[in-house]
């Protein structure tokens, strides 16, 4: 068998002819292969971790604006290599402890017998990359049967793309990226006059009034009195109570995708408004609305939960002036007489986010409850079920994150009440799965154990993780606290309810959104009979007026960024606290570009409409794509974050100023390597489809003081007169190699050494730290020698650098090239160095255990100007090419540092450091 993990050397010419405005055709041949290398010019790796190692071809093509293609291949001719092994991609990551003992490194594509990948051409959905129509076109020349070991090499091959439009000639008015354009997209001459239309939209629901915003952190009734109007600053006098209203988003969470039309509004919620017909709103007057948090019940033909994996809070809005506001729909609710139910059906939800396994993604566990490889897991928790009076059923809801027989036991109070031999298959993210059993409940709180217990005679490893508790059952109509009534079926009912107090509140809340009232109900020595009907299905929640919430009414000037503008160049986005400290840059960046600052937290109000979204950055910037005269070129954001979004680790002063986003719900993996299943991808918030559309930027700044710092340090590097041998200075640090449990011969190095031919070597000195070349040589061990020359070079300062290897936030290198412990020790002064990382997840500055390496050096007084790394895992193939790119551009052109990042990067790639920076 030929084992060719590397170790194909392809001679490719890759050309692309324009077709007029009709198309374009591509010629790839391949005019000799030879067993050496894996790798040619014009190579991508795009596969995932544990998916044959396969390079392909990657083409933007601009293409007539909303139109499409079509793909014909007209010449094709391959040759099969048999009996081959290709390895699959690995990601050269560090884990964490506890490490695992054997890491399946190939996927479940090796047990299918078909080629990968599975078609020749690859053509993406069409996107506007900023102002050009684009589709990515991925050509596949080797492709790989991992069953009967055949290797199909594609050694010429000729595809023509038609274009299905004819192309709209547009002036270019933004020429702000053409440099990226020409480097980018493959037929930018034919193209680069086919420019986007944009698309006006000049709705402001926050165009007229005055508003106030609410943030509501659980279910309830929500009042506003005459105490709350005028903690407010306003004069109840001065306004008609019958134009009060509430408003809320007409969405939960904001979708991914900009462009496609969605309800992006809001909505106006009807209220109850005592008092009003008076028109004067008066000491004794009150507003009542239904509130709901972030994760609330979903109401349709069953009961729902949402869950938000961003925000606690929910947001309303309050104004008035105007037209008349929406009150609730009146349901008269007289009883019947008849004998009234004094037991209704309640519905509970009982969720707590105590951990996040891998530390990415929105998806927390409750409580782990594995078995492991031992003979039984468990867990017991208190759960409370006010005014419980008869039968129950309880769902729990389970993540497995192995699949396995195991007898699953539930009991409450100490009663068993669900008992089952499962075979359970792996559900390692959502949904999990969800075991219903029927109880009786007659208390207002009992203990609930889970039990997992293996099956004698068996083995297998068992990771279990409770994910929360959902709970029907028969509640007592007692008032003293609010409750739910639940109908599923088409039935007439009677209700009595005791400790009713003096104004009850029932509302139907089937409609979540548009609540309505019941009324006419009997009140007779404290108790309250009602009559209703369902039909179908109801929702109706049970309080009243001394357990409503006061409203806090925040006085907000929402907007202002929906407002039609004339843009800008340089945008600055930053948290509130940061606003002034970044100023001076905003004035120093003025000199060549115009700019402007805007905060995060009137983002969220404009474009979340006060919810806690980070795609509201991506809603706002796109928006500026379509409304300003002048779309943003660079993107600064100013502030840390973190991906606990809602702070579940409970710390006192958690950094979450400027959202990064993160989506996805795997538990499996080691936190050192997130899977890549969940995204950790800053550069979202700039792709609207057709790829990272501006220039962008971040420094995670915690203080005041380290917002300053930057900017002495920015201004320093571009304006001072600090000169000298080491900004000629290119570091090149490679790996050693070798890790626990597999070796990979010196291709770390050898891709330092291919950065030299990109580079003009005559104009830069070299210093090179090479792990190979530090003993001892064999695994594992440490080696000092080779950390401290990697401090002493960083120390003596330099143009740029680049590291190629294993690693993690806090580590380089398995045998300890540099830590995050070791940030101290570097003292340049302002020699200050651009840094990248070819490694994983070096850049992952929203983990909550580390402070990544990427982050530091550029938060510190010296260290570097700026750091590019990735947030996930990557390939060493992919960097290596990353890195070919990004020299050249660093070496060779006067472009700032964002845009040699923005040309360069690939995958979850990030820029720790200001965009428009100009390198010496």
């Amino acid at each position: 068998m030929v084992n060719i993990v590397l170790l194909l050397f392809i001679i490719s010419n890759s050309t692309v002819r324009e077709l007029g405005n009709k198309g374009i055709e591509i010629s790839f041949t391949m005019d000799k292969l030879d067993r050496q290398d894996y790798s040619f010019s014009e190579a991508v790796w795009l596969n995932n971790e544990g998916e044959p190692n396969l390079p392909s071809l990657l083409y933007k093509i601009g293409i007539p604006q909303d139109s499409d293609v079509e793909i014909t291949i007209i010449e094709n001719r391959e040759d099969i290599i048999k009996n081959v092994a290709i390895e699959p991609v690995i990601y050269p990551g560090i884990y964490e402890p506890p490490f695992p003992e054997a890491v399946e490194i190939h996927g479940d594509v090796y047990k299918e017998n078909r080629y990968f990948p599975q078609n020749l051409i690859e053509i993406s959905k069409p996107a506007y990359f900023r102002d050009i129509y684009t589709v990515e076109v991925k050509l596949n020349p080797i492709q790989y049967n991992p069953v009967s070991k055949e290797l199909r090499i594609l050694k010429n091959v000729k595809i023509n793309i038609r274009f299905k439009g004819e192309p709209r000639i547009k002036p270019i008015t933004d020429k702000s990226f053409e440099e990226i354009y020409k480097r980018t997209i493959v037929n930018y001459e034919q193209c680069k006059k086919w420019r986007r239309e944009p698309k006006r939209d000049s709705r402001n629901p926050f165009a007229l009034g005055v508003w106030f915003k609410i943030e509501v952190d659980e279910e309830g009734i929500y009042r506003i009195g005459y105490d709350e109007i005028v903690d407010a600053g306003l004069d109840p006098g001065q306004f008609d109570p019958k134009t009060m209203k509430i408003y809320t988003a007409a969405f939960d969470l904001l979708p991914k995708d900009v462009v496609a039309p969605f309800e992006d509004s809001l909505i106006e919620i009807p209220v109850y408004v005592e008092g009003e017909d008076d028109y004067s709103f008066d000491e004794d007057d009150y507003l009542i609305f239904y509130g709901y948090p972030g994760s609330h019940f979903t109401p349709d033909s069953e009961v729902a939960w949402f869950e938000n994996g961003y925000a606690r809070d929910n947001a309303y809005w309050f104004t008035f002036g105007g037209d008349y506001g929406e009150r609730m729909e009146m349901v008269d609710a007289s009883w019947n007489g008849g004998t009234p139910d004094t037991l209704v059906n309640e519905i509970l939800h009982i969720e707590e986010d105590i951990s996040n396994p891998t530390r990415s993604g929105i998806n927390w566990y409750w409580l782990d409850i594995s078995p492991g490889d031992g003979p039984s897991g468990s867990g017991s928790i208190n759960v409370e079920h006010l005014k419980a009076n008869g039968n129950a059923k309880i769902a729990i809801s389970i993540f497995t994150l192995h699949t396995g027989e195991f007898l699953y036991q539930f009991s409450l109070g100490g009663q068993i009440y669900f008992s089952d031999t499962l075979y359970l298959v792996k559900h390692d993210s959502w949904p999990p799965h969800y075991l219903t059993g029927d109880a009786v409940v007659l208390t207002d709180s009992s203990e609930l154990t889970i039990d997992i217990i293996r099956p004698s005679g068996t083995t297998g490893q068992l990771t279990a993780y409770l994910n929360c508790i959902d709970m029907q059952y028969e509640r007592l109509t007692d008032m003293n606290q609010p409750f739910h009534a639940f109908y599923k079926e088409q039935v007439e009912y009677s209700i009595k309810c005791t400790n009713v107090g003096s104004t009850p509140f029932v509302l139907d809340i089937t409609d979540i959104g548009k609540p309505k009232m019941f009324y006419n109900y009997t009140i007779d020595n404290n108790s309250m009979m009602l009559s209703n009907s369902s039909d179908t299905f109801q929702l109706l929640y049970f309080s009243k007026l001394s357990l409503a919430k006061p409203a806090n009414l925040i006085s907000t000037n929402p907007g202002n960024l929906r407002a039609q503008s004339e843009g800008c160049e340089y945008l600055v986005i930053v948290h509130k606290d940061f606003y002034n400290a970044i100023m001076p840059l905003v004035d120093y960046r003025r000199r060549e570009y115009t700019t402007k600052v805007v905060t995060v937290g009137d983002v969220f109000n404009d474009f979340s409409f006060g919810k806690y979204d980070p795609l509201a950055i991506k809603h706002f910037l796109y928006y500026t794509t379509n409304n300003w005269t002048t779309i943003p070129k660079f993107i600064f954001l100013v502030g840390d974050a973190t991906y606990d979004y809602k702070n579940n680790l409970g710390k006192e002063n958690p950094p979450n100023f400027v959202p990064m986003y993160e989506d996805g719900t795997m538990l499996t993996g080691n936190p050192g390597i997130p899977p890549w299943q969940n995204s950790i991808y800053e550069g979202e918030y700039v792709n609207f489809g057709g790829g990272e559309a501006m220039v962008l930027g971040r420094i995670t700044v915690r203080t005041t003081q380290e917002v300053r710092d930057f900017i002495d340090k920015l201004i320093t590097y571009e304006t001072q007169n600090i000169d000298g041998m080491w900004n000629k200075r290119i570091i090149l640090a490679g790996d050693d190699e070798y890790a626990k449990g597999w070796g990979e011969g010196i291709e770390h190095c050898s891709s330092c050494e291919a950065i030299i031919q990109h580079i003009p070597d005559s104009l830069y000195d070299l210093a090179k730290i090479y792990m190979v070349s530090y003993p001892p040589f064999t695994y594992p061990t440490t080696k000092p020698n080779a950390k401290k020359a990697f401090v002493r070079d960083l120390n003596k300062g330099g143009y740029a650098g680049v590291y190629y290897g294993h690693g993690n936030t806090h580590q380089l290198a398995h045998e300890g090239l540099f830590y995050d412990t070791s940030i101290p020790k570097i003292k340049n002064g302002r020699r200050y160095f651009f840094y990248y990382f070819g490694s994983c997840t070096v850049g992952r500055f929203d983990d909550s255990d580390y402070e990544c390496i990427g982050e530091q050096l550029v938060r510190m007084k010296g260290g570097a100007i700026g750091t590019m790394a990735e947030t996930a895992g990557s390939y060493s193939g992919t960097n290596r090419i990353i890195g070919n790119t990004l020299f050249n551009l660093l070496t060779t052109t006067d472009l700032t540092m964002g845009e040699c990042f923005n040309i360069a990067k690939q995958g979850e790639y990030l820029l720790i450091g200001e965009p428009a920076t100009k390198m010496r």
